[in-house]
Order: C-alpha cells, then sequence, then structure tokens
C-alpha cells in the first residue's frame, strides 16, 4: 500500500496475481473443436492426432463416416494460467457545501490489468493453447479484457449520500482465427448507476436509484455469441432499472 506524504488521504493498492490450475474443468467440457483436433490433429501438428484416445468422443456415422454427435463433457482434463495486476486507488476531502456547509467527497478507482489468460483444454494435447487475453468466442468463452475497472464518486452531507458508479470494460476480438464471424471485435463498455441514500434515524436507512442511467444496450454477436445474441453473464441485458430500499434495525 502507498500513502504519500504529499497527497493526504490518498491511498494506493497494487497486487500482481500468476495463478495456474492443473486439472482444470471448463464450462462445456473441452469443446468439440479440440477434441476433434486432439483426435486428428490440426495444421499445426501438420494433422498428426495429438492424443487418438479422444477418437472415442467423436464417432462416425457408419453409412457415410461423417462426424456425429460430438461428447463434449466436464471432466478434469486441461490446465489454465493466468496473470495481472489488481490496483485500487482511494481519496477523501472536505468541502465547504452542503448542510451547514459541511460535506464530503470520496473518489475510488478498482480494477484488473490482465496480463495473461491461456486455456490449455486437453492437458495431453500441449499443442491446443489458446491465450484468451483480450479474447471471446468458442475457446475462451465470455469477453476476457485486459482492462477491467469500476469508479465511484459519493458525496456526502449530513444524513444524504449521493453516489455515481462507472463500470469499464475493455474490448476484445474473437479467438477463432480461422472463421470469420459478423462480429469479429467488440469495443469498451461502459455503464452508469446513481443513487440516492437518506438516514432517517439510527435505525432507519432509505435508499432509491437507478442502475444503467444511459440505457447502455448490450452489444450483439451474431453466431459467436453466448445466448440470447451477447454475453448476458458480462454485459448488462436488462437497460435502465430503477429501485428502492429500506433498511431497518430492531
Amino acid at each position: 500500500m502507498i500513502q504519500p506524504r504529499f497527497l493526504p488521504r490518498f491511498t494506493l493498492t497494487v497486487d500482481y496475481y500468476n495463478i495456474t490450475i492443473n486439472d482444470y474443468i471448463g464450462g462445456s467440457g473441452p469443446g468439440t473443436v479440440n477434441i476433434i483436433a486432439a483426435c486428428y490433429g490440426d495444421a499445426a501438428s501438420d494433422f498428426v492426432p495429438y492424443d487418438s484416445s479422444f477418437c472415442a468422443l467423436a464417432p462416425r456415422n457408419p453409412n457415410d463416416l461423417s462426424l456425429e454427435d460430438v461428447v463434449s463433457i466436464n471432466a478434469n482434463l486441461g490446465k489454465m494460467k493466468t496473470s495481472g495486476v489488481d490496483f485500487e486507488a482511494r481519496y477523501w476531502v472536505n468541502v465547504p457545501f452542503g448542510i451547514d456547509n459541511d460535506g464530503r467527497l470520496d473518489f475510488r478507482l478498482s480494477g484488473t490489468r490482465l496480463i495473461e489468460w491461456k486455456l490449455n483444454p486437453i492437458a495431453t494435447a500441449s499443442g491446443l493453447v489458446s491465450d484468451c487475453a483480450g479474447r471471446f468466442g468458442t475457446s475462451c468463452g465470455d469477453p476476457l479484457s485486459k482492462w477491467r475497472w469500476s469508479g465511484r464518486v459519493n458525496y456526502s452531507t449530513g444524513p444524504f449520500t449521493t453516489s455515481l458508479l462507472w463500470y469499464h470494460l475493455g474490448g476484445a476480438k474473437d479467438d477463432d482465427d480461422g472463421s470469420l464471424y459478423w462480429k469479429e471485435k467488440v469495443g469498451s463498455y461502459d455503464i452508469f448507476n446513481l443513487s440516492f441514500a437518506y438516514e432517517v434515524n439510527e435505525n432507519l436507512d432509505l435508499g432509491l436509484g437507478v442502475n444503467n442511467l444511459f440505457n447502455k444496450k448490450p452489444p450483439l454477436f451474431g453466431d459467436n455469441q453466448q445466448q440470447a445474441n451477447t454475453y448476458p453473464s458480462t454485459y448488462d441485458p436488462f437497460g435502465r432499472q430503477y429501485f428502492f430500499s429500506a433498511t431497518a434495525k430492531f
């Protein structure tokens, strides 16, 4: 943690991480493309099989020898390695406006810089490695943006608090270099949430606000998507939403 003397009330925390997971389980198994590549090889291996035992998961039709019903189930088959930097900066200052000319501003910025995210869905097929930092699609799944952060500004005076949250997700590109999709790249994505809170007394707090203030729509992808023509676990599919809350202590 860094707390410089020349800037009172400011703190900065930076953490580096480097994680390797053996016997990794993917969300839906190694995937059809990887099973076929393990069985029959690909251009990178001069079509020499990486692991012919996977041919049992890619049966052929006895009549026309076409592939059918490739079996991709969850199993401890892969390896994942990721590294990056997490950071958080905080600062607060008193301001001469508000109730009794007394208020406070709090600033926070926290996020991640993704350096590496490599997935080998089949550990015995070392050549089948997807470099997923800044990518999305068949092998990588949800967009793994290299930059991701959230920033919040709070203004408080007396029993009132106002908060503005900014969420940022960097751009990404499709992970299948051999296919041309309708959406090969997706740009950065930003949404803002605004909320208000009022402390009625020591036992009751009221709040209201709006999420996705500017009604930002999720990007559409076409064929290389998760569901609903986008990635709903990454992007907000609901649009602007209003809420009200009450917290009581007994």
